[in-house]
């Protein structure tokens, strides 16, 4: 087997960062509230429209590499559909998504597995580890949980979870979206491991 060769099957197995195992996404899921935005305020602007800012900049970093590396997209969030689309398409982030889901989108919300099957369904994707599922709540690690697929736990200013508690001991924390964007260049680049 040649050195490239190598790598690249090496790229393809499981590969081991911050004591826990991750494969090669196939498939990058978002939370939306808390995850990519956030509130600015509880007030409202005089179009009665929330105010909400982007949690983390390296984000249009991070979603210009998923689609130059061809990775499917999607949200998956609990807030309804329409108030989504719209905070979506406001940032310009629609061309980033093959998919966004709000809590009508299904008959039952995160951490339910149908949202995980509708989040895919359009796409030749398998469940399992090779999708990961972004979020800042316990309900965001659950449905990953649920659905067979990579938990990562987004632990920002925002974030209403305890990072030490025992349920997310097995699960990849993050703080940045730079750490995503050293992942994925890993995977798909010939970068080192992070």
């Amino acid at each position: 087997m040649t050195k490239i060769e190598s790598k690249l099957k090496q790229k393809q197995e499981k590969v081991l960062i911050k004591n826990l195992y991750l494969r090669r996404p196939d498939a990058i899921l978002f939370d939306w509230e808390n995850t990519i935005v956030r509130r600015k305020s509880h007030s409202y602007s005089i179009q009665r429209e929330m105010l909400f800012e982007i949690t983390d900049m390296k984000i249009v970093k991070l979603l210009e590499l998923l689609k130059k590396c061809n990775i499917y997209t999607g949200v998956v969030s609990n807030k309804n559909s329409s108030s989504l689309n719209n905070e979506i398409q406001k940032l310009g982030f629609k061309k980033f998504f093959n998919k966004v889901l709000g809590s009508d989108c299904s008959p039952e919300p995160k951490p339910s597995v149908e949202m995980m099957i509708r989040a895919i369904d359009d796409s030749e994707i398998e469940f399992g580890e090779n999708v990961w599922m972004i979020g800042d709540s316990d309900v965001d690690i659950e449905f990953a949980k649920m659905s067979l697929a990579t938990g990562i736990l987004f632990c920002n200013e925002g974030s209403d979870v305890n990072k030490n508690d025992e349920k997310f001991i097995k699960n990849l924390k993050i703080h940045s979206f730079q750490e995503i964007i050293d992942l994925v260049e890993y995977f798909y680049n010939e970068g080192s491991a992070p």
